[in-house]
């Protein structure tokens, strides 16, 4: 069986984390789930372990909390399998000690110039399914 990998961007403005609904990437379901096509089991492992495996954030977006529900109702406890984030800055670190591009990376250019035009912090939360 494949792994099915989900990824999402949010916000902190006010002390406050909120969804960003990342249409012009979010190619897969459930919606706003920007993870890349090509990640799998590899990739997902290997950021799962660089993130700290951290398990969700205890302020989650509600935004958020609300698809992670909707997931749970529609596939159990199948649905959150090995949850963590990381911030902004610790993507870009991850990013550039992959001197040898082994990993498939999110799209760091975009989150750079989300956070830019957002002013605010970043992270991405993300699960296997």
């Amino acid at each position: 069986m494949s792994t099915y990998v989900c990824a999402f961007i949010e916000y902190q403005i006010d002390d406050c984390w909120q969804l960003y609904e990342a249409i012009e990437l979010a190619e897969r379901e459930p919606p706003y789930n920007f993870a890349p096509p090509s990640w799998g089991e590899y990739n997902f492992i290997i950021y799962y372990q660089q993130s700290g495996e951290k398990d969700l954030p205890d302020d989650l977006s509600v935004g958020l909390t609300k698809i992670i529900a909707r997931q749970l109702n529609k596939y159990d406890d199948e649905a959150l399998n090995r949850p963590s984030w990381m911030s902004l800055e610790e993507l870009l670190e991850f990013f550039e000690s992959d001197m040898d591009c082994q990993y498939a990376h999110f799209e760091l250019d975009y989150l750079q110039k989300l956070s830019g035009m957002l002013k605010a912090d970043i992270r991405v939360v993300f699960w296997a399914e």
